[in-house]
């Protein structure tokens, strides 16, 4: 309709199958400045429908409704909008969380030729509150604002605490100030440090100058219950004078309490930054950054000192300790090929809980440079003997590195199981990151296995204990020794641990004193072994094999006719010793074997008979049913020792007490006694005394010239003597 110069629209529609736009609305004439006024309103079911229109993923349902006028000619209005939306989403993850529910907006603004006034803004999503009002003119302007959180989560379920925020811009973009400040309540951003030091409650205020020339900080702080910050400047100056202060490293280093402070200049520019910062604090910490920073690329140098302990968090199942001090550049883009200088570790620690060791007096030098590192380093290990690592390590993937390590008599023990000395030289070729070769050759030394009494042989088989009501710390130790942690024969017995996939071309050469005890067993095994395969997929080859060796069980002494130790696929020696005996026609034998750490005993003979009739024989050179009760009793501890219950014995303990190699009490058939000790008095030489009872006594000598050529001589009390070239091959 027209009329009084006028045009009414009363009712304008567009409907679709979900999704509809109404209207009422009145054009004025040219006098009054082609004004509009009127109602829109907007529905739509299903807002995916406009997603390529829109450019996002859009999704959900909402209604927008539009009340007020307008002037096309002088731009002002007096509008008020209302929205109210159900299961928004725009495809911004955190944003997406907040608008899953009803999201509700109220505005309300005018704007004439004073200026434009916002006289209402209010959004509500989830736990999202955000308010807004004021006037921004061309004179001046006052607007403020305000949000509010009540919980992190909403956005990101790692992150947590309430948080609430209030903006105020006074003045105009020539001559005017900008303030922000925020309140939050016990933040979380899902990373364990940086959470312990937002504890309690966070204000952030931030006050910059608008000028001619864009905006300049004039002051910003950060003070929260464990970190403080300022940063200060002054309108029309770039320099900002920074101070910081850790309320308590020991919130991120525990052994380490105290206050660690910040201080120094940044003065922004375009596109960059240039910067003169220091760091002091415990843990040895004094750390100075400068230089300039623009883009993707920086021209730094950062010198100091700090202890390796602080490391540790990221290090894990490591424990580092020590004083280092760092010498570093960094020119040209922000990575590792552009680092260049020195790092040093003096008097460092290492403890690696998972197998048991650690380092001490540790030196280290590394020399960076052109996208390598150049490493030089030298430690001594607790338990006794010296490490030493040369050659250089390339900084970026796949990390393609040269090491030379050498092992020089290492002390390696489990008090269950073994107690050895390793020397050689290693090698560790390639890509650490991939493929690399470990090659090399081990010696080893005096080594004593024992083979294991009954109960836990080590505590990897404290792994099936199911833990009840334990606390973090108590998890963290767990994990740190690898107890519990995983499943037993999962991990690296698999290959399936994550470590390194290295090949493998090492030689063990174990020729002599690899000594076996335990369960009656006094046993001396030599031989050499070739590690082939993978670290994940060992393929060895060779064996340990017996020497001299005897099975003890009552005071019978059985010569062993076979022992060995074969490396099998996960490292744990596989055992395998047999001893047999003959009397009046029947063969008996005791079979130990299994791998090392919990072997298995059988009895066999022949003709075949059931395995307690093969001990009888073995002990008492008769059936089960002809033995009287003490035998019977006898036979009961036989078994028990050889299940690992009977203790190590007095033989045993004396031949500790003495410090040799063997001892051996032997009884004849006739019921006479002697006694033979034997010690190694040199790598090769093996020097053995045999007393009887008469006090008739014997020297034996032996001495291996090489690899299955030995010489072996005797001197007798009575001048009986003899020497015979002796030569042994495998076939």
């Amino acid at each position: 309709r027209e009329g009084g110069g006028a045009l009414n629209l009363p009712q304008l529609e567009l409907r679709g199958a979900d999704y509809s736009a109404s209207a009422r609305l009145r054009v004025e004439g040219l006098d009054s400045g082609l004004n509009t006024s009127g109602t829109v309103t907007l529905k739509a079911e299903d807002l995916s429908r406009f997603a390529a229109l829109a450019g996002i993923d859009l999704g959900g349902a909402g209604e927008v409704v539009l009340e007020g006028e307008a002037s096309r000619l002088s731009g002002a209005f007096d509008v008020v909008i209302t929205a109210l939306t159900q299961g928004l989403r725009s495809g911004i993850p955190q944003a997406d969380r907040l608008t899953a529910g009803e999201t509700r907006l109220a505005l309300s603004a005018v704007r004439d030729e004073t200026g434009t006034t916002l006289r209402s803004l209010d959004l509500t999503a989830g736990g999202l509150a955000v308010t807004a009002g004021g006037k921004v003119s061309s004179k001046g302007s006052d607007l403020a604002g305000q949000v509010s959180l009540t919980d992190l989560s909403a956005l990101d379920p790692t992150w947590g605490g309430g948080l609430t925020a209030d903006a105020r811009f006074t003045g105009t973009p020539q001559n005017g100030t900008l303030t922000l400040s925020g309140q939050g309540r016990n933040l979380r951003v899902g990373q364990a440090e940086l959470d312990r030091l937002l504890t309690g409650q966070t204000a952030v205020a931030v006050t910059l100058a608008a000028r001619d020339d864009g905006f300049f900080l004039t002051e910003a702080r950060l003070d929260g219950s464990n970190l403080q910050a300022v940063a200060q400047g002054s309108a029309g100056s770039e320099d900002l004078q920074l101070t910081g202060r850790l309320r308590d490293l020991s919130l991120l280093a525990a052994d380490y309490p105290g206050p660690v402070s910040l201080s120094g200049r940044l003065t922004p520019m375009a596109g960059g930054a240039t910067m003169d910062l220091r760091v002091l604090g415990p843990a040895a910490i004094d750390m100075r950054v400068a230089g300039r920073v623009g883009g993707d690329t920086a021209d730094l140098s950062v010198q100091g000192t700090a202890n390796a302990a602080l490391l540790n968090a990221t290090a894990e199942p490591l424990t580092l300790a020590g004083a280092v001090r760092v010498d570093l550049a960094l020119r040209g883009p922000f990575a590792l090929s552009s680092l260049s200088g020195r790092v040093t570790l003096s008097g460092g620690r290492v403890a690696y809980p998972l197998t048991g060791f650690s380092l001490n007096r540790t030196e280290v030098l590394v020399d960076l440079a052109a996208g390598r590192g150049q490493v030089s380093a030298t430690s001594e290990l607790t338990t006794g003997g010296r490490l030493r690592v040369d050659g250089s390590i390339g900084l970026t993937p796949p990390l393609n590195s040269t090491l030379d390590v050498e092992l020089q008599a290492l002390h390696l023990r489990d008090p269950e199981l073994y107690d050895t000395t390793i020397s050689g030289q290693l090698r560790i070729a390639g890509p650490l990151l991939g493929r690399a070769l470990l090659s090399g050759r081990l010696t080893v030394g005096e080594t004593n296995l024992i083979v294991p009494s009954t109960g836990f042989a080590s505590a990897a088989d404290l792994g099936a204990i199911r833990h009840i009501n334990d606390t973090p710390a108590v998890r963290t130790t767990r994990a740190r020794a690898g107890v519990g942690t995983r499943a037993a024969g999962s991990g690296d017995r698999d290959g399936t641990d994550g470590g390194p996939d290295w090949a493998l071309d090492l030689l063990i050469d174990a020729p002599n004193r690899i000594f076996l005890r335990g369960r009656g067993l006094d046993a001396e095994l030599g031989g050499q072994v070739r590690l082939g395969g993978t670290l994940r997929s060992v393929s060895p080859s060779g064996a340990i094999d017996l020497i001299r060796g005897r099975l003890d069980l009552l005071g019978k002494r059985l010569e062993l006719s076979e022992a060995s130790l074969v490396l099998e696929g996960d490292l744990v020696p596989y055992l395998t010793v047999v001893a047999a005996n003959e009397t009046d026609g029947v063969t008996s034998m005791v079979i130990i074997e299994g791998p090392a750490n919990a072997p298995e005993i059988t009895f066999s003979s022949m003709p075949e008979m059931p395995q307690e009739e093969v001990l009888a024989w073995l002990l008492f050179g008769r059936g089960l049913d002809t033995i009287s009760p003490l035998q019977a009793a006898q036979l009961a501890n036989a078994v028990a020792v050889l299940a690992g219950r009977g203790g190590e014995g007095i033989i045993s303990r004396l031949r500790k007490g003495f410090g040799f190699d063997d001892l051996d009490v032997q009884t004849a058939e006739d019921g006479t006694t002697s006694v033979s000790a034997g010690k190694y008095i040199a790598r090769n030489v093996y020097t053995e005394i045999e007393v009887d009872q008469d006090g008739q006594s014997q020297i034996n000598l032996n001495l291996d010239l090489k690899r299955g050529l030995t010489v072996k001589g005797r001197v007798a009390s009575d001048g009986d003597s003899g020497i015979g070239i002796f030569l042994e091959r495998d076939y």
